[in-house]
């Protein structure tokens, strides 16, 4: 009977134990990836996609420097900002709003008034087009009581974070009708591996992008306009020729991204690997240049690339 008793006992606890594992890990599975992060980014370079729900979020961490791009809605700025805070973030160097609209500049504001900001880099917007919000207001108005350096983006610049380079691609032209196509394009690269950031850039700025005859292939893409149909053309998406896509999207959007379209087109091109904020949460890239690192804060385990671009 004690025999038989201790059998069920230890089946308890093994039980028991896996119970809390599963708890810790879905818990504060984010504060390993917070430690491992820190870590690896004293050794190479991170490109974090931050949960923002239906917007775009992105940093840039390399040697002591960081580059934040877009900051989703106003409500998300606190997100963003314990994230920032949790990696030991006291400083970004560059912020890069890519255009004025909500979803993207909305928790902007919360960065520059918790962190010293560098420099802050924008789109130059036709007066017709500048948006009237009070969010848009009160982020310029931000900027000019901090101080802040205002940057036009410029296609061809360069800002310099030490090895790593990113380059501002557009955008191209000053005329478009459309908001999204005044998107910031923006490579960034550490040796043999590239990330692109294109915002909510569509059809005609993209085309614009591909008659440039700039460098836009990536090992990492993020969807454009969260993955709509208006973007992400097959011809782009050839010419980017990615591994890995991610699409900055919250869960049961009303819009549907990523759109059917563009998922079917990238299966078409044979890209497999692609990564939602609302499936996948927080996703990190790390790499040291040649190989590539993917964690994400849900589900998936580790995976490891070799490029020989």
């Amino acid at each position: 009977m004690l025999k038989k008793n201790f059998k069920h006992l230890h089946i308890f606890i093994i039980f028991a134990l896996s119970v809390l594992f599963v708890l810790f890990w879905r818990f504060h599975g984010a504060n390993v990836n917070k430690v491992n992060v820190r870590i690896d980014a004293n050794r190479g370079v991170c490109v974090h996609f931050i949960d923002v729900d239906q917007g775009d979020c992105e940093l840039i961490t390399c040697g002591g420097y960081s580059v934040l791009i877009d900051a989703g809605e106003r409500d998300k700025g606190v997100t963003v900002v314990q994230y920032l805070k949790n990696l030991g973030l006291k400083k970004v160097d560059y912020i890069i709003a890519t255009h004025p609209h909500t979803d993207h500049i909305g928790g902007l504001n919360s960065v520059i008034n918790n962190f010293n900001v560098g420099e802050i880099i924008m789109p130059k917007i036709p007066q017709r087009l500048v948006p009237t919000n009070v969010v848009y207001k009160r982020l310029l108005e931000t900027i000019i009581n901090k101080h802040i350096k205002v940057r036009r983006a410029v296609q061809g610049d360069v800002l310099n974070l030490g090895e790593p380079s990113l380059n501002i691609l557009g955008p191209i032209c000053e005329n478009y009708d459309n908001l999204n196509d005044f998107s910031v394009g923006a490579l960034f690269s550490y040796k043999n591996v590239s990330f692109l950031f294109c915002g909510d850039m569509q059809g005609n700025a993209e085309r614009d992008l591909l008659n440039s005859k700039q460098n836009i292939k990536a090992d990492v893409f993020k969807l454009s306009h969260h993955g709509s149909r208006t973007s992400n053309c097959k011809k782009f998406l050839q010419a980017v020729s990615p591994t890995y896509c991610v699409a900055e999207v919250g869960k049961n959007n009303i819009h549907r991204h990523p759109h059917t379209k563009v998922l079917n087109i990238l299966d078409s091109l044979g890209i497999k690997n692609i990564y939602r904020t609302d499936i996948d949460g927080n996703i990190i890239f790390y790499t040291d240049g040649e190989k590539i690192y993917v964690q994400t804060q849900k589900k998936r385990k580790p995976t490891k690339t070799h490029f020989s671009r």
